[in-house]
């Protein structure tokens, strides 16, 4: 009996913590189910509480009237003499029995009257619970009409910035037109949302080739708006303004998104991390007349690997400590180094690497890919062709990546140089 007590009493317990658990997660249907169940089981266990002293008392008395029996069996010649004690005995045993009598009927009454105040509570549960239902039925219905309509919004959006994303790729340059500019060449570009804050740029000017890979601040839309920007500016300094030599594209670059952010008086800081090389190749012959053709290099931040020779060693030019946008006191006013290879025959095949770092800053699960990785993985891949290139930059950061999600754009960007173009 005991253990069958102690069962319900827990199995009374969970019921009134499941109760509790439920309300606080809002589904009332089954608190108001669990409170009904702990009700149901803490009545039950008063009433056995109840029973268990009732029946106490009756063995009790059951007892000690079969003691007196026994006594009296035992003493009957002595009854006579006794029967005054007898009398007091009985008198006393009346008097305990009135006593549980009426400890007995207060304790009836004291549970019926429980139990009227837990009917009364239960029924104004009832009525809170009906009302709390009630008014989540109506929220749930206005949380509909506000879902419908921020699904709306958000179908919207994402149609307007899926054909900004068309407009951005249309900025682009297009493979024939890289084809044309550089011949042997891969782009890994892969935006973190819709739109991308990285982009690349192509330009030619008689033999000369000028390409750019730029890392805008942000993002998303923020970043897109950077990057368009950045196209124009670049078609304004290079085509317009036939300014071909990567460190003053750079100042020129540096100076016109200030002007045109107003970054003076808005205090606009937003700019790019930028890589800008020229490539000179002339007919055979030219030599003579034009000199050594050779690749000029200049960033902003960003730096360009290269490999020449089929050499496996992979040699750096680094980008300046200087900014495109902003006013970082010390950097904002940096000049931009212009760095110098000669396309001589003993360097050629030369292949390098333009870049953001949107690649090497993504987490996985083993952590951050890091500028170690990249330069390693560069190094291990650079005997192949490009295009074979390119699907192992893919795979090796997807492989990364495994479920974790991108955390930035990413731009990749191999040129191989064979030789003077005919």
């Amino acid at each position: 009996m005991g253990q069958q007590f102690q069962s319900r009493k827990i199995a009374q317990e969970a019921s009134a913590l499941l109760a509790r658990i439920y309300a606080r997660q809002l589904d009332y249907p089954r608190a108001f189910q669990y409170q009904t169940q702990n009700m149901l089981w803490r009545d039950s266990l008063f009433t056995e509480e109840n029973s268990r002293s009732i029946n106490n008392l009756r063995e009790s008395y059951e007892s000690e009237k079969q003691t007196l029996e026994i006594e009296n069996l035992k003493n009957i010649q002595k009854i006579q003499a006794e029967e005054n004690r007898l009398q007091a005995i009985l008198l006393y045993g009346s008097g305990v029995a009135l006593v549980l009598i009426s400890t007995i009927l207060l304790l009836l009454y004291r549970n019926y009257r429980y139990n009227q105040k837990i009917t009364r509570q239960i029924e104004a549960q009832k009525e809170e619970i009906t009302q709390i239902a009630e008014n989540l039925q109506h929220a749930n219905g206005e949380i509909s009409e506000q879902k419908k309509v921020i699904e709306k919004k958000n179908f919207d959006l994402t149609s307007s910035i899926t054909y900004a994303k068309r407009i951005q790729e249309a900025l682009l340059p297009p493979h024939e037109e890289l084809t044309e500019a550089l011949q042997n060449y891969f782009v890994m570009y892969r935006p973190r949302d819709i739109v991308s804050g990285d982009f690349y740029w192509v330009a030619q000017k008689k033999y000369k080739t000028i390409l750019a890979v730029a890392d805008c601040t942000g993002h998303g839309i923020p970043g897109a708006f950077m990057s368009m920007i950045g196209n124009d500016l670049l078609n304004e300094i290079v085509v317009g303004r036939n300014i071909t030599e990567p460190d003053k594209i750079l100042e020129e670059l540096r100076r016109r998104v200030r002007k045109v952010l107003r970054q003076q008086k808005t205090k606009n800081h937003d700019g790019m991390d930028i890589a800008i090389c020229t490539i000179e190749q002339y007919p055979p012959g030219y030599e003579e007349i034009l000199g050594t053709p050779k690749l000029e290099y200049a960033g902003a931040e960003n730096s360009l690997f290269y490999i020449e020779n089929e050499n496996p060693q992979l040699l750096e030019l680094k980008g300046s400590k200087a900014i495109i946008g902003g006013f970082n006191v010390l950097q904002q006013d940096r000049p931009f180094i212009k760095h110098t290879l000669l396309l001589e025959p003993h360097r050629l095949p030369l292949t390098f690497y333009l870049y953001t770092d949107g690649y090497q800053d993504q987490f996985g699960p083993k952590g951050k890919f890091m500028r170690r990785r990249f330069r390693e993985l560069l190094s291990r891949i650079h005997p192949f062709d490009l295009p074979t290139q390119k699907e192992m930059v893919e795979q090796t950061i997807n492989d990364w990546l495994g479920d974790h999600a991108q955390i930035d754009d990413m731009l990749v960007m191999g040129v191989k140089i064979k030789g003077q173009a005919h």
